[in-house]
């Protein structure tokens, strides 16, 4: 899945992995080359494994859910002093930044 271009022609790319290692392999090359063919100044291509450094969307959907319920199931004036401390522990900003 093509996600953006920049004008200096450097694209980002997002891609799910497939269980087939080999099938794996052979459509990762494809896209490398045609992005590789697609940039102007035919450079090497930056790949990371985002999966390894960032949440999934199952905890994502949690903190959102942690969060919408400190910020509307109780009067703030009974929450307010525990409320920072809840906020964090949602890990909702974390994600977020």
């Amino acid at each position: 899945l093509w996600s953006w271009n920049h004008p200096n022609g450097s694209a980002l790319v997002r891609m799910a992995n497939i269980k087939d290692v080999l099938q794996q392999r052979r459509i990762d090359q494809r896209i490398c080359n045609a992005i590789t063919r697609s940039h102007p100044l035919r450079s090497d291509i930056y790949k990371s494994d985002l999966d390894k450094c960032l949440p999934n969307i199952q905890e994502i959907q949690a903190a959102h859910i942690k969060l919408k319920q400190l910020c509307v199931n109780e009067p703030f004036e009974e929450t307010e002093e525990k409320w920072l401390s809840s906020l964090e522990n949602t890990h909702w900003l974390e994600y977020i930044r």
